[in-house]
């Protein structure tokens, strides 16, 4: 269910991860999806699927820092971010 004052929430659970969203149930401000394949090593894509607005932009910048420190603590290698 999408909350009724803005924030941001997992709104999606994948066969193969998640897609996080931003805004309420009257306002979407963007959604971000998360993609893993493989098992060993494990790839992935943490990328946009809808981008209207750059209300927590800030906030979605520490996710993908946090997910590079996260990838690079198991001796993964992390893209650059497209936004």
């Amino acid at each position: 269910m999408k909350p009724v004052a803005e924030t941001i929430y997992l709104e999606e659970r994948t066969s193969n991860g998640f897609i996080i969203a931003a805004g309420n149930r009257a306002k979407m401000l963007w959604k971000l999806q998360l993609s893993l394949q493989g098992d060993n090593p494990t790839h992935g894509t943490f990328s946009a699927v809808y981008y209207k607005d750059y209300q927590w932009q800030g906030n979605v910048l520490r996710m993908v820092d946090a997910l590079g420190d996260a990838v690079s603590a198991v001796g993964g290698k992390r893209g650059r971010w497209p936004l």
